[in-house]
């Protein structure tokens, strides 16, 4: 559904704001835009465009202009290099590194192997990867203890480590590789010394491999993507012009501050609030005989599925013919599968929403992690066909994501306290990226398929991730070990994947 003057275009993995010249989207499942809502919607986008930065001239980088009347945006470059504080995720992810809490001893990182040609040179590379550090704040980002983190001016070790292996055999090769894989797949990189990533390149006889590991507290993946596409393109072209960034990931930090003496937060939060008391509990999904916390080491493995690119096609032409989003379509598949092997048939999912708000007009630019989470009330405790179900709960998901200004982590601190800490345990994601980096890359992100990944998160035990950056749909479980009886999560997932 269309609305010329309304904003918001609402998508699985959270709402972004796009301004196209004047225009503005709003697309809902069928049966949730009625009148009352629509009016609702009308109000809501005056309040937030009031308390956002003026739109830019014509022709310009989508966003929003710094300076104007009652703009959340204040530049200050002068204050560049000092401390400012971590965002409520970054703060999330720091404290779940603390082996105390239960699933912790974990950083919220990922791993990515990536296949190169075998004639790249190491030493352009090298020379495109520092002018992206040069050019990027988050890449000299510092992660301290105390909860702050600063940009230094420069750093003093960018060097990419590289092993060159084209003489070597076929079993010293897979010896090496996988020594580097288990190095670094469950990295977590010491806070307050550096950023925390590291990249490495093997050189093998056919082609190279690029090693990418990433602490989110810096990157979150759309950042990720951007940057690796910045550095093909750097290295393809040495010294090219790559758009400005007048803008940083400080100021951003505190503009999205300012959002929250706003009538507009008052009034996400008063949402939230209201609906604490009556957010379901996490999914009761069996667990190992004897199973407790401390039992879980801190690894993770991957499940992967995937559809054609015409099979994905397919699938999304019939959840439109049921007034679904190819998105929520998903997400339904997934909490119906976990809803059959839950206890409950009330549940909450937590759903990883990549929140990057236009506040500025190079706010698309910038590298850093722009995530938030969001709670996901499912009730399956109805006899509705499947269908009916997706639309409902993608109607939940659109109501919820209307009041984003309150983020989730708020959310889980007010059921921690209300309720205790077990409460607001929810271990079971979904984070997805549908339409959402294709969108971000434009041609280039089906460029970026990694030939083997996997990620961790604190506290959670299974995070589904889905994308169709690549053409078709991938879906991919990262599942923590240790937590869940022997082959309960890959007959999960094999029923997931045939739904």
């Amino acid at each position: 559904m269309t609305v010329g003057e309304l904003i918001s275009e609402f998508e699985l993995a959270g709402i972004q704001l796009w301004r196209e010249g004047r225009q503005l989207r709003f697309r809902a499942p069928r049966g949730a835009m009625t009148d009352e809502r629509l009016a609702a919607l009308r109000g809501s986008k005056e309040q937030l465009l009031s308390e956002l930065p003026d739109r830019v001239p014509s022709g310009e980088a989508g966003g929003a202009a710094p300076g104007g009347p009652g703009s959340a945006w204040v530049a200050e470059p002068e204050a560049r290099h000092e401390p400012f504080p971590l965002t409520d995720i970054q703060s999330a992810y720091l404290l779940g590194r603390d082996a105390a809490f239960d699933y912790g001893g974990v950083s919220c990182h990922i791993y990515l192997e990536f296949r190169r040609p075998a004639d790249l040179d190491p030493d352009r590379l090298q020379q495109a990867w520092d002018s992206l550090v040069e050019r990027h704040d988050m890449l000299r980002s510092v992660i301290a203890q105390d909860g702050t983190q600063r940009i230094a001016p420069a750093l003093a070790d960018t060097r990419i480590r590289v092993t060159d292996l084209r003489e070597a055999s076929a079993e010293a090769v897979g010896e090496a590789t996988a020594a580097v894989r288990e190095e670094l797949s469950h990295r977590v990189h010491p806070a307050g010394e550096r950023p925390m990533y590291e990249l490495r390149l093997t050189r093998l006889a056919d082609h190279s491999l690029l090693h990418l590991s990433m602490d989110f507290m810096t990157l979150d993946w759309i950042s990720i993507q951007l940057l690796l596409t910045e550095l093909d393109r750097r290295y393809e072209q040495p010294g090219c012009p790559l758009p400005p960034i007048d803008a940083t990931f400080r100021d951003y930090v505190a503009a999205e501050r300012r959002l929250r003496d706003t009538e507009r937060y008052a009034r996400d939060r008063a949402y939230w609030w209201d609906r604490v008391h009556e957010l379901p509990a996490a999914p009761a999904l069996p667990l190992a005989d004897g199973h407790t916390p401390a039992d879980a080491p801190p690894r993770f493995r991957r499940l992967a599925t995937s559809l054609t690119e015409d099979a994905w096609k397919a699938l999304k032409a019939r959840a439109a013919a049921h007034g679904i989003t190819a998105a929520n379509a998903v997400l339904a598949a997934y909490a119906e599968t976990i809803g059959r092997w839950s206890a409950g048939e009330r549940f909450s999912l937590g759903l990883t929403v990549l929140n990057r708000m236009p506040l500025h007009p190079h706010a698309d630019r910038l590298l850093g992690d722009f995530t938030s989470v969001s709670l996901l009330a499912v009730d399956q405790s109805g006899r509705a066909a499947f269908a009916d179900r997706a639309r409902g709960l993608g109607e939940r998901l659109f109501e919820d994501l209307d009041h984003r200004l309150c983020g989730g982590v708020e959310v889980l601190r007010e059921l921690a306290r209300r309720r205790g800490r077990e409460a607001a345990l929810m271990p079971v994601v979904f984070t997805g990226g549908i339409g959402v980096v294709g969108r971000a890359l434009g041609e280039g992100a089906e460029r970026l398929r990694p030939l083997y990944g996997i990620s961790q998160t604190p506290q959670v035990r299974i995070d589904c991730q889905a994308t169709d950056q690549f053409g078709g749909l991938e879906v991919n479980w990262d599942v923590r070990e240790g937590v869940f009886p022997d082959g309960l999560v890959d007959e999960m997932f094999a029923a997931f994947a045939g739904l």
